[in-house]
């Protein structure tokens, strides 16, 4: 018995030893397996965490940058310039710890993202569509090294910062505020068109034939404010492959909006109103894009007075000699002293100064072709306005007309003799005679009225039966305000169906239009809202983007300028 137990005995000992070995390594195995992902999960937060104080960094270098690159509207500063910009603090990254800013800054860079050749080198232009458009680059870096416990590592970001400059008059319809397009009636755009905040669309009347793109959000509806429209919003019509789209904010004249305030005590940067108005002695933001410091002959009316300038500032007077002379006889013969007619929109008499074409297209003074007026006695009860009439021929170089009053135009607008777009059946690929060049042109006003071909300032206070309108044609950019929705009750804005206002009853008639429209403000004279009675019965609009713009602008130094974050990448 002895001898049998002590032979199993001796046979389960080995057994057991097994037993525990197994174990032993069954659990090192996983203490080692453990520990590895462990290892793992700790390098790959730590990789996620070095990620994000790059990015973080770059976002922070990108806000610092675009101060610097926006003060100059259509300049481009030198690597040198952004040296000054300091690091952010570690306590922008609370959560993160271990880390360290090894390589942090910007640089201008050629369109092949390679450093120039010397840091107060600016970065060449990459031109874009037209003339006015062009790009400059800068590579922005950030280097973050983590140290771990057993090792440390380095992730290094790249990002592509991008100053872009375009001719504002490369969109067929540009708002700076909510774009809302609600036509009644068929609409066709050709051309981009743009909102830099909200935009609703609730009519398929409307058809697009190119980008629609907004800075907001896109909206099949009606804007707040809004109390014209009701029922079931329709979608627009747009190109099969290029649906209504969100885009970066263009900042026009390169200026942050941000930048405006009406309660700092400065008259000069109340809103991109100042573009048309005259500036104070207070600092001037806008400078040399202020068309009022641009133009070569200002014309100031206060009462009675008119006084003519050159673009020095220099009187100009019957007894002026040389240039300044001619200046003085081609304004002295255009302008007229103020004729009254009514506005039904405006419900308003309104005096204006009628500024004859004709002679300053036959001047043979030289000039920049910019043409400055403004009588500074208007106010919202004082309707003084000015009229540009026989506008159909132009300066052989064009001309910028601006004036911070209401505008009106009366006929057709640079198409030399009446073309066949203004005939009795208007044929809208031909909106100039035959015999005609072109002329680069743009109109920019408080407000933009048209008037026809058959406008009668008569007839101005009868019912629509008699102000009866014709075929009228306009070639030229516009630059103007807006009523905007809702801000006098339940108002409508008129949508950029009606960016142009009338006065007449064009039923069957047609208003063909080539050119560049663009809301920058609301307007301050022309207040009158949108969709009364007794103002207007709308026209049949052909509307087209005018492509002599991407070759040819309007005279006068105006941008576009967006900043955008390009391409992200590591190194």
């Amino acid at each position: 018995m002895r001898a049998a137990f002590q032979q199993t005995r001796g046979s389960t000992v080995p057994a057991a030893l097994i037993l525990v070995f197994v174990l032993c390594v069954t659990i090192a195995v996983a203490f080692e397996l453990t520990n590895g992902m462990g290892r793992n999960t700790q390098g790959a937060g730590a990789v996620e965490s070095a990620i994000a104080v790059a990015d973080g960094s770059l976002d922070y270098l990108y806000a610092n940058w675009r101060q610097i690159v926006r003060k100059s509207p259509n300049q481009a500063p030198t690597t040198s310039e952004f040296a000054g910009i300091a690091a952010p603090p570690s306590t922008y990254f609370p959560d993160v710890q271990g880390w360290a800013l090894k390589k942090f800054g910007v640089i201008a860079v050629d369109p092949l993202l390679q450093p120039l050749a010397s840091n107060t080198t600016a970065p060449p232009k990459q031109t874009g569509r037209g003339p006015g458009s062009y790009s400059y680059l800068y590579l922005a870096s950030a280097d973050v090294e983590m140290k771990l416990i057993s090792r440390s590592f380095t992730q290094k970001i790249r990002r592509v910062f991008e100053k872009k400059v375009q001719s504002p008059w490369n969109f067929a319809l540009f708002y700076n505020d909510v774009l809302e397009m609600q036509p009644s009636a068929p609409l066709t755009l050709t051309g981009w068109v743009h909102s830099n905040s909200d935009l609703y669309t609730g009519s398929s009347q409307l058809t697009l034939t190119d980008r629609l793109t907004t800075s907001g959000t896109w909206n099949v509806g009606y804007a707040p404010g809004d109390g014209q429209h009701a029922g079931t919003p329709t979608s627009p019509n747009y190109p099969a492959n290029e649906p209504p789209a969100q885009e970066d904010s263009y900042q026009p004249f390169g200026l942050d909006p941000k930048l405006f305030s009406k309660t700092d005590g400065n008259a000069n940067n109340d809103s991109f109103r100042e573009i048309a108005e005259v500036p104070t002695n207070d600092a001037d933001p806008l400078g040399s894009q202020r068309y009022y410091n641009q133009a070569g002959i200002k014309v100031i009316i206060n009462g009675n007075s008119v006084v003519i300038r050159n673009q020095a500032n220099t009187v100009c007077t019957a007894s002026s000699r040389g240039n300044d002379l001619l200046i003085y006889q081609a304004i002295n013969a255009a302008i007229k002293n103020p004729q009254s007619f009514q506005d039904a929109r405006e419900i308003a008499t309104i005096s204006a100064w009628t500024i004859d074409v004709a002679p300053i297209a036959s001047s043979t003074m030289a000039w920049n072709n910019i043409l400055y007026v403004s009588d500074q006695s208007a106010t919202t009860a004082n309707h003084k306005a000015v009229r540009l009439i026989n506008g159909k021929t132009l300066p052989q170089a064009g001309l910028t007309f601006v004036t911070d009053n209401a505008l009106y135009i009366q006929g057709n607008w640079n198409t030399g003799a009446n073309p066949p777009s203004s005939a009795s059946t208007p044929d809208s690929s031909h909106p100039m005679d035959p015999s005609y060049q072109w002329r680069p042109s743009a109109i920019i006003a408080d407000a933009v009225t048209l008037l026809s071909n058959a406008w009668q300032d008569n007839n101005s206070t009868k019912g629509l039966t008699q102000r009866t309108a014709s075929n009228t044609t306009v070639n030229a950019a516009l630059v103007a305000g807006n009523v905007p929705s809702g801000s006098q009750g339940t108002n409508y804005s008129g949508g950029g169906e009606n960016f142009v206002r009338f006065l007449e009853d064009w039923t069957g008639k047609t208003f063909t239009y080539y050119g560049s429209m663009m809301e920058l403000y609301a307007s301050i004279y022309a207040t009158g809202v949108w969709g009364g009675p007794n103002v207007y019965k709308p026209a049949q609009l052909k509307w087209y983007f005018d492509d002599n713009f991407t070759l040819t602008s309007p005279p006068g130094n105006v941008v576009m300028t967006s900043y955008v974050q390009q391409r992200w990448f590591q190194e």
